[in-house]
């Protein structure tokens, strides 16, 4: 049997056929390799770093305090710090005034320290007042904002080495905002004082400071 040659119009059949067949395959391929992803872009997950996560969507995260939200270090404008917690609690000493102790320091802005006396002056019978100091060890003025409970602020600049002292009598909140250059602190805080009539009165402070940056 003798083959026939393909006409011209048959190889150009072909030809398309073939074409439009590998095209096909390839579509299906590329939008396998892209199903997981939206416009064009893959996810990554929540504990990438930032450079695995450019140019791509982050997921949130999977369990955890932050369980399902973005962390913030992928969200510009967002401020990140580090937040110190701290808590003290102090027995009040009878007819006495005990020296503050320091509550929490923060290199190159300051320390905030707390003391419990006792404004009571018959014995045995305390009543606890908490002193609140905050020392400036920045070496420079700092900014200062400080508010207690419902009061007014407090707004002023403080010197190097000075003390800002607040005498608490009661239970109640406060909170510090310090600003050194482009550094600020924030200290939130709560005040309890115990056993107010009793022969074991006791000043609870308790709070955290958050350093940005």
């Amino acid at each position: 049997m003798k083959l026939r040659r393909p006409s011209p119009s048959m190889v150009v059949a072909l030809i398309a056929l073939v074409l439009s067949t590998s095209g096909s395959a390839v579509a299906a391929v590329s939008y396998a390799s892209r199903a997981g992803s939206v416009d064009g872009h893959s996810a990554v997950g929540a504990s990438s770093s930032l450079r695995h996560a450019a140019g791509n969507l982050v997921a949130t995260a999977k369990g955890g305090s932050t369980s399902g939200q973005i962390p913030a270090r992928f969200v510009a404008g967002v401020q990140q710090g580090s937040s110190q917690p701290f808590v003290q609690s102090v027995q009040v000493s009878d007819n006495a005034n005990l020296a503050p102790a320091a509550l929490v320091g923060v290199p190159g802005v300051g320390t905030l320290s707390a003391g419990c006396d006792d404004q009571a002056k018959n014995p045995g019978r305390e009543n606890p007042l908490t002193v609140l100091a905050f020392t400036n060890q920045s070496g420079g003025f700092i900014s200062f904002e400080r508010t207690l409970g419902q009061t007014q602020p407090v707004v002023t600049a403080i010197d190097n080495n000075a003390v800002a002292t607040a005498s608490i009598p009661g239970s109640t909140t406060f909170s510090y905002n310090l600003q050194v250059g482009l550094t600020n602190l924030q200290i939130n805080g709560v005040v309890r004082q115990d056993g107010t009539g009793t022969a074991d009165g006791r000043c609870v402070v308790y709070g955290s400071a958050v350093r940005v940056p």
